[in-house]
């Protein structure tokens, strides 16, 4: 089955959308991104962007409104509207593959 090929009532692509159980429902797979915007974009920008995810139930884990870059789990078809923003400089998959935490263990005397 082809995801692309789906589309729905009012002609959207189904293309991030997979199938779960017997009855034939979706789920729209959200990944976390990371969303850099350019050096010289202002705050409204920066407030620009994180209004239009919020509307658009893009959940934001966290944001650096002085470093403008901002973290979220956001689904393909959304990630690629803000990737084509003029203010957006970088959109990238953000993964966590592996548990990394070191656990210091003191013996007490």
């Amino acid at each position: 089955m082809k995801y692309g090929s789906m589309r729905s009532k009012d002609n959207r692509c189904f293309a991030d959308k997979k199938p779960i159980g017997k009855g034939g429902d979706y789920v729209i797979v959200q990944e976390i991104y990371l969303v850099k915007l350019k050096a010289d974009s202002s705050q409204e920008d920066f407030m620009r962007v994180v209004s239009f995810l919020k509307g658009n139930n893009a959940q934001i884990i966290t944001a650096s409104m002085q470093r403008f870059w901002i973290l979220g789990t956001l689904n393909q078809s959304l990630a690629e509207v803000v990737r084509k923003m003029a203010v957006v400089e970088m959109i990238g998959g953000v993964t966590f593959r592996k548990r990394e935490i070191k656990v210091i263990r003191i013996k007490k005397s």
